[in-house]
């Protein structure tokens, strides 16, 4: 960084986070290779690929690990992801465009390999089609998480340890610094809505499944209904969830509280039954349907 040899300058603490989303060759959807070359950030035209082939894909962990090199040049080692950063103000200000640049350049990577639910959608269907025998959709997150993965944030920490003349230097950069903890605030109370949801849907569709029949056939070939069975243990801890949804919601927000109650409301049967270790829902059919019944309409509220 040059003029960042020693501590004599004024210096602020940079730390941030970079993730993508994990690909192995299970997650194929083509099975022809792909031979075309990436550079920089150029991609080919050809169909997305949910691959760790893919062009895009490729593109994406070579900008990640770019930027991984040159924040290395840019910065002083202080402690694992934490980092020194200069606040001379010519400096300063060539880092933030650096920054800019690389989340904008990263984020518009993933909206090509990733743009909306449908083509993620498209994707599963063309592995599903080109191997039914051997597909599994338990291997494939949902969208959001998937989105989710592909991750850059950043943030400035000031050093406990700062003179005067420091806090001089981050005061000239007050207003960037505090917009950026801002929204990082906001970011956060997003995911927190979005994973509080996630773990709704993902109780509701596991209660649906328990909660629901199979048809098989005897020795005999003929067909008989069984009721699916659950253990004591999932339908406990399903419970819990509701105590922990409603700590999470920590912004009130309205559609993340509407889903919360309904779901506190479906799940109420079973929780009377929890006195009886649920062995009265094992057996009643009727009650069993009306909490599928429930836990559908829910489900409908997610447009799945």
């Amino acid at each position: 960084m040059g003029d960042m040899n020693g501590l004599q300058g004024n210096f602020i603490l940079f730390s941030y986070e970079h993730t993508l989303l994990g690909l192995t060759r299970k997650h194929r959807i083509n099975t022809d290779k792909l031979n075309e070359s990436v550079k920089e950030v150029s991609v080919h035209n050809a169909t997305t690929d949910l691959s760790a082939d893919d062009p895009i894909y490729r593109a994406l962990k070579l900008k990640r690990q770019d930027f991984i090199n040159k924040i290395k040049k840019k910065t002083l080692e202080w402690q694992g992801n934490l980092k020194l950063v200069s606040l001379d103000s010519m400096y300063f200000d060539k880092f933030k465009e650096f920054l800019d640049k690389h989340q904008q350049d990263f984020t518009n990577l993933v909206d090509q390999f990733l743009p909306n639910e449908e083509t993620y959608n498209a994707m599963k269907q063309r592995a599903y089609d080109n191997d039914p025998q051997n597909y599994d959709a338990s291997m494939y997150p949902s969208f959001q998480q998937a989105r989710a993965k592909f991750s850059f944030s950043y943030n400035f920490i000031a050093l406990s340890t700062m003179k005067d003349q420091r806090l001089d230097a981050v005061d000239r950069h007050a207003d960037f610094i505090k917009q950026k903890a801002e929204q990082d605030h906001l970011k956060n109370i997003e995911n927190l809505e979005s994973q509080t949801q996630e773990r709704i849907l993902s109780a509701v569709e596991h209660i649906i499944k328990q909660f629901s029949s199979t048809t098989k056939k005897d020795k005999h070939g003929n067909e008989i209904v069984k009721a699916n069975r659950f253990q004591e243990s999932s339908m406990n801890n399903h419970l819990e969830l509701v105590e922990i949804l409603k700590a999470f919601n920590i912004s009130n927000n309205s559609k993340v509280n509407s889903l919360i109650t309904d779901f506190e409301r479906a799940i109420d049967p079973i929780k009377q039954d929890r006195v009886h270790d649920f062995e009265t829902l094992r057996d009643d059919e009727s009650k069993r349907l009306k909490i599928k019944s429930d836990m559908e309409s829910i489900l409908s509220k997610f447009n799945i």
